[in-house]
């Protein structure tokens, strides 16, 4: 039995062959292709096809079951052949020795997919500026004078020839919002990178130093402000200091991040639990928040899911802060769409507190008489009422309720003075990000993080709560005693006095015999502990 010769082969249902063009015509006719809203042209290697190559039949898209064959014999046909033979029509597709027709066909296909890739590429190259080079006609470079750059950031902050500084610490901190060792140790450990070195131009010149990139870089994290805002002060192009910001806020996370966004270690963890115990809060290692951080360029094919309920563009930036607004843990990112507890399902420190790797076991602490182990996270009432998260009482009928309210807000506040002092110390987290992609984003506010907790250890020495914790109360140097305080509120017989956050005192009137004094190790004075809000674990 002859078997008849092939005179077609479709291919996927993305091309649509048309009716063979003449021999003169470098391109064929107009044709419609599935997947694109416009016609286009086929190229040369799809005329060349022999005329027989074409099959007035319907396109059937070709499969291990499916192959056209000529018009005298219809894929019904070639089924039939094949149950004959016992051959499958994939397998008697293969057996014929019909290899030019297939190389041709697969060659048209290549290069029609080839015509519709190169032509986008190539309008994309016209749309590109040229590059302009040391060419005949390009504008001069400006003559900015690195050296007086150098110059007015050394005579501004450090001083020169022997003259003390224009501005001080004080100065030098509101200018630069970061403290000088904090500076002095940025700029040594990035004055070694080849971004940062001084260079010398093709002319001879010496370029910038690291000092004038540093500092610019700080200006435009400081206060936001664009790169072009710094050139007449460390004289700098816009496409330097552009440039030096982005790196440097990589360089910080690439060095800084496992230092500075860290869990707390065993010695900074006990120093938290016996801090929570002097707060009145015992087990507590932080509050937990979350914040929306405005994305400016946000792309239009993720305006969907980037777009918050109240209108802008944005990501989700969720943190845990202490009484010292450390930043123990940071997850940035999520879309502006999510809320706080879709958030809280996609971050790793649920992720970790699930599968037992956080927060640790072996810490104890005591509340009403009884000993626990679960450390917890102070947090608002959306959130849901996991083991590991104290919320308040959705709806207080009681005093003890209503006074466990009151305490819980007054300390969980931590993290909202946290991301208040960020965007106030770095704008560049209060204004709406400038950049394209949300990785670009999230090196940005952990970088911001980073800053920020390298000014918090540079000045915790000097922080409230340190001198409390010292003297076992919840008062400041100043401050008023518990006896002054409610004769000065006029509370009445056994009103109780409870420490907060900032200083400041919260009244609490509750009789002695509804309070439950910490059993262990109590201060000098009586304070409150937190009430039983949860099972015991």
């Amino acid at each position: 039995m002859t078997r008849p010769a092939i005179t077609r082969i479709v291919g996927p249902t993305l091309l649509c062959y048309p009716v063979p063009p003449s021999r003169s015509s470098r391109f064929a006719s107009l044709f419609p292709v599935q997947g694109l809203r416009r016609k286009i042209r086929a190229p040369a290697p799809l005329c060349l096809l022999p005329h027989h190559f074409y099959d007035p039949h319907p396109c059937v898209p070709f499969s291990s079951t499916t192959c056209l064959r000529s018009p005298a014999t219809h894929p019904s046909a070639v089924r039939m052949e094949a149950a004959e033979t016992g051959m499958s029509s994939a397998a008697s597709f293969l057996a014929e020795d019909d290899g030019a027709v297939v190389c041709a066909a697969v060659r048209a296909h290549m290069g029609l997919l080839l015509l519709m890739q190169r032509r986008p590429r190539a309008a994309r190259a016209r749309r590109r500026r040229p590059y302009r080079g040391s060419v005949l006609g390009r504008r001069p470079n400006k003559r900015r004078d690195f050296a007086a750059g150098l110059f007015n950031i050394q005579r501004d902050y450090f001083g020169v020839n022997a003259v003390p500084p224009v501005f001080d610490d004080r100065d030098y901190e509101t200018r630069l919002c970061v403290p000088r060792s904090v500076l002095r140790r940025i700029y040594l450990a990035v004055k070694d990178e080849p971004s940062f070195q001084q260079r010398i131009s093709a002319t001879g010149h010496l370029q910038a130093r690291p000092l004038q990139k540093v500092v610019a870089a700080l200006r435009v994290i400081a206060f936001c402000e664009a790169a072009y805002r710094s050139d007449q002060y460390v004289r700098l192009s816009r496409l330097t200091v552009a440039q030096a910001t982005k790196l440097l806020l990589e360089f910080i996370v690439r060095r800084w991040e496992t230092t500075y966004l860290r869990r707390p270690s065993q010695s900074e963890l006990k120093k938290m639990m016996e801090r929570s115990v002097e707060r009145c809060v015992p087990g507590c290692i932080g509050s937990l928040d979350c914040t929306h951080w405005e994305w400016n360029q946000c792309p239009t094919g993720m305006a969907g899911a980037y777009q918050s309920r109240r209108g802008p563009r944005g990501v989700v930036v969720e943190a845990v802060g202490d009484e010292d607004l450390w930043i123990w843990h940071l997850f940035v990112g999520a879309p502006g769409s999510l809320n706080d507890i879709n958030v809280l399902n996609e971050s790793p420190l649920r992720l970790d507190v699930t599968a037992g790797r956080w927060p640790p076991r072996g810490v104890t602490f005591t509340v009403n008489g009884i000993t626990r182990t679960q450390l917890h996270f102070l947090a608002d009432g959306i959130y849901p009422r996991y083991a590991f998260i104290v919320s308040p009482h959705p709806m207080p009928t009681t005093d003890e309720a209503m006074t466990f309210n009151r305490l819980q807000v007054a300390i969980r506040k931590d993290v909202e003075r946290l991301f208040g002092v960020l965007r106030k110390r770095f704008r560049i987290a209060l204004h709406p990000g400038r950049y394209r992609s949300v990785k670009q984003l999230i090196t940005t506010y952990k970088a911001v993080s980073i800053l920020h907790n390298m000014c918090v250890e540079s000045r915790r020495d000097i922080f409230l709560s340190l001198r409390r914790g010292a003297r076992g109360t919840n008062e400041g140097d100043g401050g008023c005693s518990d006896d002054e305080v409610l004769q000065a509120r006029r509370l009445p017989p056994g009103g109780v006095l409870m420490g907060t956050t900032v200083g400041r005192t919260m009244m609490a009137l509750l009789p002695p015999g509804d309070l439950r004094l910490a059993a262990a190790a109590p201060p000098a004075r009586p304070t409150l502990t937190v009430l039983q809000t949860r099972p015991p674990h």
